[in-house]
């Protein structure tokens, strides 16, 4: 609310919210950048053109999200800055990329990005290798909060995947849940986990996930959509359908 579009600034950075230059923004260098898949239908329309083109920049995290955006909003290539997510690296001079693997699996994204689709697959994950083992490690923080904002059909998401959890038999399959862990913690855990298990059918802009379990030393096992088939190295190992 303190934001005054009279005012001058050097930069101006909209995070996700190109209605921002609806107004006449005076800066010397104005920038929407994205995280999110899109910013909606319709969201470049404005009573004065297409707000994508009113930044010096449209910044995408991968050369997927930046394909992607351009052609929704019909916005030339060349108007975006391809610019990608950070990780803390020194979280990982610790891994043995050398270690033997295991029968070991780890999911670290939000539930409603794959975790039924792997839940489906347990049964004959198991029949291959009985003492194989998924860890959850983000549970359900962010998705409660949706809910809580009303989003309730992620609380019938919610409520079957704890039903299919009871159905499996939880640590009895090998399955253990260990809600949102701290970052540091985390990176312990996938330095000591064999296989990211990632089957989505979410389009990731980036998938700081990817990186990270990369870093860690896991093999990635995860669906080739969108920027994960950027952002993971290994493409032979990334799963088509």
């Amino acid at each position: 609310h303190d934001y005054g579009t009279g005012e001058y600034f050097q930069t101006v950075v909209s995070s996700r919210w190109p209605m921002v230059f609806d107004g006449n923004v005076k800066a010397d260098c104005k920038l929407l950048w994205m995280h999110d898949v899109n910013s909606g239908p319709n969201s470049e329309n404005s009573h004065n053109g297409n707000r994508y083109e009113k930044p010096d920049a449209v910044v995408a995290l991968t050369n997927w999200h930046k394909n992607y955006l351009s052609k929704m909003y019909s916005v030339d290539d060349s108007k975006f800055a391809v610019i990608p997510n950070g990780v803390d690296i020194e979280r990982f001079n610790e891994a043995d990329l050398t270690r033997p693997l295991g029968a070991d699996m780890g999911f670290a994204s939000s539930p409603d990005r794959g975790i039924s689709t792997l839940l489906n697959y347990w049964p004959e994950i198991r029949s291959i290798r009985e003492d194989a083992e998924l860890h959850v490690y983000y549970g359900w923080t962010g998705i409660d909060r949706l809910i809580a904002a009303g989003n309730h059909g992620l609380e019938g998401f919610k409520n079957l995947v704890e039903s299919k959890l009871d159905e499996l038999g939880r640590e009895k399959a090998g399955i253990y849940w260990h809600n949102r862990v701290p970052r540091d913690e985390l990176a312990k855990k996938l330095m000591s986990t064999s296989f990211w298990a990632y089957p989505t059918q979410f389009m990731e802009t980036f998938c700081i996930t990817a990186l990270e379990t990369q870093l860690a030393g896991v093999v990635p096992i995860a669906s080739d959509l969108a920027a994960i088939s950027e952002t993971v190295a290994a493409k032979n190992l990334l799963v088509y359908g």
